[in-house]
Formats: C-alpha cells, sequence, structure tokens
C-alpha cells in the first residue's frame, strides 16, 4: 500500500514498528520503495528501494505442564496439560504414544487449531494393573505433532510416568491343617493359589517334612502355575497311610515348596495333617477246635499267637504252664520284631500232656503267655496284660 510522508527538512528518518502475529514463520523482509518525492528544497523525484528485516519472536514447540507424573496400579490417574507455544497455519494433530500399555493408559489424542492453540488441553494418564509383582515401573509418553504447518510437523516431547505396583509374589493355602484316618474313612483336601502372575511358569513342590510318608499320602505331589492359571485354585487330597502300628494319631507336615519364575525367593509354607490311628497293640490267642487239652501218653494239641498291629521294635513273648507236673508247652518263649514276615504270622505253640504214671483224674491247668519287659522294645506292647490258655490234661493211669 502507499502511504505518503511529509517533511521540511532536506532528510528525514522513517520508523516502521513491527506486529506480533503470534505465527511462527521466520524472519520476513519488507520492500519499501520511495517515489513520487515532490516539494521545495531542491527535491527531485530520485525513485528508491528500502528493505526491512522483521524477526519473527515467535517459536513453535509443544509446551507441555509436567515433565513426570505417578500413577498407581490400584487405578489412580495424575493428569498434565498441552498447548502450543504459536499461532499454527494449518491445524496441529498431537499422537501420544506409550512405550509400554502394559503399565499405563492414556486419554485421547490432541488437537490443535488457530482458534485454541493457546488453550490448555488435559492429558489424563491411569495406572493398569498388571498383576505381576514387578515393582514400581517406569514408561515413556512421546508426544508427537504432525500439521502441513511446517513448523509444526515433526515436534515431539517426552515424559516419564512412573506406576507403583500393588502386586507381591507369594501364595495362599485354604487351610493350613487336615485330618485323616488310616482306614481311609476320612479323607480331606487343601487348595493353593498364587497371589500374583507369575513372570514364568512356577511350580509347587510337596514334601513330608521329616520324609516319612507312612502317615499321609498326597496327591498330585506338585502343581505348576503359569501365567493362564496363576489365579485359579489347585487341589491337593490327603489320603491317611495305614501303618498297621499302634501309635496313637500321629502329626505330618507337609511343605510345599516354590521354584520357578519370580517366586524362587518366596517361603515354603506347610500344613499340619493328623492321621487318627486304626490299630491296636495286643495279643491274638486262637486255640485249635476251640479248646486246648491233651491225654497222657497220647494226642498234643496246640493254640497259636500272633501280635495285633506291627511293633515299633522287638516284642518277646514268654510262655508258661500253671502246673509244670501235667502240662509242658513248647517252645517257652516266643519272639516278634517290626518286619511284615514276623509280627503277622502265627507261631504256634504245642501243648502236651505229662505222662506222670499217677492215677489223677483229669487235670485242668492254666497257661500264660505273657510280655517279657526287659526284652520288649515296643512301650504299647511291653504294657501289655497276660493272655492266658486253660488246658485239661486227660490222665491216662
Amino acid at each position: 500500500r502507499s502511504t505518503p510522508l511529509y517533511s521540511s527538512a532536506a532528510s528525514d528518518v522513517y520508523k516502521r514498528q513491527g506486529v506480533d502475529d503470534n505465527v511462527t514463520e521466520g524472519a520476513e523482509t519488507i520492500k519499501v520503495d520511495v517515489s513520487s518525492v515532490s516539494g521545495g528544497n531542491g527535491a527531485t523525484d530520485n525513485a528508491t528501494q528500502q528493505s526491512i528485516t522483521l524477526t519473527d519472536d515467535d517459536t513453535a514447540s509443544l509446551v507441555v505442564s509436567a515433565d513426570n507424573v505417578t500413577v498407581s496400579e490400584t487405578g489412580t490417574s495424575a493428569t498434565f496439560t498441552v498447548k502450543l507455544s504459536s499461532d499454527p497455519l494449518n491445524s496441529v494433530s498431537v499422537n501420544l504414544s506409550l512405550s509400554d500399555a502394559g503399565e499405563a493408559r492414556v486419554s485421547d489424542n490432541l488437537s490443535f487449531s488457530s482458534s485454541d492453540w493457546d488453550t490448555l488441553q488435559t492429558v489424563t494418564v491411569t495406572g493398569v494393573d498388571d498383576n505381576v509383582s514387578d515393582g514400581s515401573q517406569t514408561s515413556t509418553l512421546t508426544l508427537s505433532s504432525s500439521s502441513s504447518d511446517s513448523y509444526y510437523s515433526g515436534l515431539s516431547d517426552n515424559l516419564s510416568i512412573t506406576t507403583t505396583d500393588n502386586d507381591t509374589v507369594g501364595f495362599s493355602l485354604s487351610g493350613t491343617s487336615a485330618t485323616v484316618s488310616e482306614n481311609g474313612s476320612v479323607s480331606d483336601n487343601f487348595s493353593v493359589v498364587l497371589n500374583s502372575e507369575p513372570t514364568a511358569s512356577v511350580t509347587l513342590t510337596l514334601t513330608v517334612n521329616d520324609n516319612d510318608t507312612s502317615e499321609v499320602s498326597y496327591s498330585p505331589s506338585s502343581v505348576v502355575f503359569g501365567s493362564g492359571n496363576w489365579s485359579i485354585s489347585q487341589v491337593i487330597t490327603l489320603t491317611g497311610v495305614d501303618d498297621n502300628v499302634s501309635d496313637g494319631g500321629q502329626t505330618t507336615l507337609l511343605r510345599l515348596t516354590p521354584s520357578g519364575g519370580d517366586y524362587g525367593s518366596v517361603s515354603a509354607q506347610t500344613v499340619t495333617v493328623t492321621t487318627s490311628d486304626n490299630d491296636t497293640a495286643g495279643l491274638t490267642v486262637v486255640e485249635s477246635g476251640g479248646g486246648t487239652t491233651a491225654v497222657e501218653g497220647g494226642d498234643n494239641d496246640t493254640f497259636t499267637v500272633r501280635l495285633a498291629s506291627r511293633p515299633t521294635g522287638s516284642v518277646v513273648l514268654s510262655v508258661q504252664a500253671s502246673n509244670s507236673a501235667d502240662v509242658s508247652v513248647n517252645p517257652t518263649t516266643l519272639s516278634f520284631d517290626n518286619g511284615s514276615s514276623s509280627w503277622q504270622t502265627a507261631q504256634i505253640v504245642t501243648v502236651s500232656a505229662v505222662n506222670d504214671a499217677v492215677d489223677d483224674d483229669n487235670v485242668t491247668s492254666t497257661i500264660t503267655v505273657a510280655i517279657n519287659q526287659s526284652s520288649t522294645a515296643d512301650t504299647k506292647y511291653d504294657t501289655l496284660d497276660n493272655r492266658s490258655v486253660t488246658v485239661t490234661t486227660t490222665d491216662n493211669d
């Protein structure tokens, strides 16, 4: 456009002031043509052109209100704001990209225009629960711009996101005690589940704390958890084992030890299993034919003796007749041990009438089967009462 300039001097200075347009456009050069000069003092129309450089005070950038935010896996959120530093020539899109979407999520992408470039837009970051005990995790949110305005094409800024963890490695048991019976009438079970998603497969191995499997059996002997089933309980079934020993209720400590993934340092846990006993220490005496008789100079008789339960050590019995003048027994000592071929095997005692050449009619005597306490190592058998067999001897005189 043309602007008239007036001066009363032979020379003068004219100033032009730059206008702030808030647009990032770089330095601009303005051409000023001076022409149509007229007037006194020898003025002549000597057309000339002057260049004026207009420097830009605007810079294209993304103005982000925070460098870092903290959220939690429990679902807490944090916010920050974004605006442009200058008026764009065309609309600007800002893409929000997370380096780890498993730790946080972010609100929608942003868009700015010349009408709202300096209006703060809020970005919300929310923690994501990953079920893994991985401690606090740091991820990066990258803001990148795209626009047909070359100054706003390809800008980027990064923001650090810290996600605090709410998971702890460990495993839970449905119970820490159980009861079973030796006769199998009572069984029990418990379940086990992991507290957090493992980083790799985790095996829980079951063992008896003192390696004594004579009281309880368990199935399965190990369970495996992975990322697909870590939160699903698995059941361990317990069954009593009949040990044939009169040992009363026995307590077994069942240990579960984890290994694998991030569970290698997790402490083992125990389940206390009580096995009720179905065995009683005792002597089983069986007389042949339901009674015992012997004839002087004639037929002998027998009875058998066995243990009612498996002893913890040797058991020695003495066999004695109350009237050795009329009755003899063989053997007079019976020995059992805790081997299955011994305690379960009935031992035979032969009863004979002593041929005394005396006319003493038929005689009734008692045979006593007693524990030899000094030679018996099982305390349950050591206190048993004596057993007796009545024998009638027939006189032949």
